[in-house]
């Protein structure tokens, strides 16, 4: 099985430098509990019923066709990254992936569609309208990208025009009207035509709030994305003020009650914005890290995490690095983080367990798994001792901060569970406590 020429990556990689020398994004310090519990507690709570979405847990997506360690474009289909991620990165992928000028033949990837279906793999495919909205008309060429699209017979996340709200991108210029009439085009006839197909509405996490203008209406979009890429400036700090966990936080408040979220594309950088010859993987590391134990508390409405894994290349030598092949403390950091099975790598699937804010719960009468959500750009905390009635009753470490406490000795009996939180070179920097009560 052969596949076509690569797209151009250039066309294809997302632009995040805008606003990044003139604004500042909202600054969250957050400390909360929290206790693991099976899935089934949760029933629908987190589930709004969109097609493919898992009631609780995450799909794991990759962009992996530029990584030549796991992708081989010249190679026959076991030597793409269907086959190499799960060696590679420990751990296979429900999702991957592809870029597509509107003006190509859906076609041009059938191989890897056959592929994602001989292993049931979903497919995120990123339709760009290169030449502005404009050449999107309601004619044979869409109907035809819609009829293609059905015959995949796998789950297609569409994802068009993405990054509307980036005046980096064609399509940007056409203005929200202009958007919003050719996304509801689009929309209608792949619903009609295309059953396997879900619409996905997917605005850069920045400029913050930009994005509400392009809102096509729910009735056209199935899944909410968001293009996230946390960067660092030259001293090593965060260049926005704010965490990978911050980024998306207003595009997820503002739609998650009504639709899925996820994340078309997004990784840590290991290098510094406009200083690229400063090395962040450690910065890079722990963002990865981080983000991946959080999200799964922080944000049970977040069902897809697609991971960028290639670089950008900027012209004069100057590179974006993401690429996970090129950096084995990143890929290290990668491979932990997905470990969770909450993390998915099957399609149509969900987690065995989901996290519950401990305030608002009460704890059973055994042994629970206790957690913590750090989200601090200030402070890197290394540990947390965890108390009842102020006596010490586990421990739990960067990232998950997990222990297993035992409220079997407080049986219908209302408590104080509290928290220290000590950072790196062991100076406590925060304390918080929760009254609970402990079921009979």
């Amino acid at each position: 099985m052969k596949k076509t020429k690569l797209v151009t990556l250039a066309l294809t990689v997302a632009t995040i430098l805008l606003g990044y020398s003139v604004s500042t994004a909202a600054t969250y310090t957050e400390y909360e509990m929290y206790v693991k519990r099976p899935s089934n507690f949760a029933g629908n709570t987190y589930y709004t019923g969109a097609k493919y979405e898992p009631v609780t847990g995450a799909y794991l997506g990759l962009f992996a066709e530029g990584d030549r360690a796991v992708h081989d474009w010249n190679a026959d289909s076991w030597g793409w990254y269907f086959t190499n991620v799960p060696k590679f990165m420990g751990k296979d992928h429900a999702m991957y992936m592809l870029y597509m000028p509107y003006s190509y033949d859906f076609n041009h990837y059938k191989s890897h569609y056959a592929e994602a279906k001989r292993l049931g793999k979903g497919m995120q495919i990123c339709i760009e309208p290169q030449n502005g909205l404009d050449e999107v008309q309601n004619d044979e060429k869409l109907l035809e990208m819609a009829q293609d699209a059905r015959d995949t017979d796998i789950p297609i996340f569409l994802r068009f025009a993405n990054e509307f709200n980036d005046n980096a991108n064609a399509w940007h210029k056409d203005g929200p009207q202009k958007y919003i009439e050719k996304f509801r085009l689009v929309a209608d006839i792949m619903h009609k035509n295309a059953p396997n197909v879900v619409m996905c509405w997917c605005p850069n996490d920045w400029p913050i709030a930009s994005e509400h203008a392009y809102y096509p209406g729910d009735q056209y979009v199935d899944w909410v994305g968001v293009s996230s890429y946390p960067p660092y400036n030259s001293s090593k700090q965060p260049w926005q003020g704010n965490t990978w966990l911050d980024r998306f936080r207003e595009v997820y408040d503002s739609y998650s009650a009504k639709k899925p979220i996820y994340i078309s594309e997004g990784a840590p950088m290991a290098n510094a914005e406009r200083a690229y010859n400063v090395d962040t993987t450690d910065l890079a590391k722990r963002e990865i890290s981080r983000f991946y134990a959080s999200a799964k508390k922080k944000y049970p409405r977040l069902k897809a995490i697609f991971y960028w894994d290639n670089n950008q290349e900027l012209g004069a030598g100057n590179i974006r690095h993401y690429k996970l092949s090129d950096n084995p403390p990143t890929l290290s950091a990668y491979k932990n983080a997905i470990k969770d099975e909450y993390y998915l790598s099957s399609m149509n699937t969900q987690s065995k367990n989901y996290y519950q804010l401990i305030k608002s719960v009460k704890m059973n009468p055994n042994k629970e798994v206790v957690t913590s959500l750090v989200n601090d750009v200030k402070n890197d905390i290394s540990k947390v001792d965890y108390y009842i009635n102020g006596k010490f009753a586990g421990q739990g470490t960067f990232p998950e901060y997990d222990a297993s406490v035992d409220f079997t000795n407080f049986k219908g009996k209302s408590i104080t569970l509290s928290a220290d939180y000590f950072n790196s070179v062991g100076k406590k920097v925060k304390n918080i406590s929760y009254k609970i009560q402990v079921k009979n």
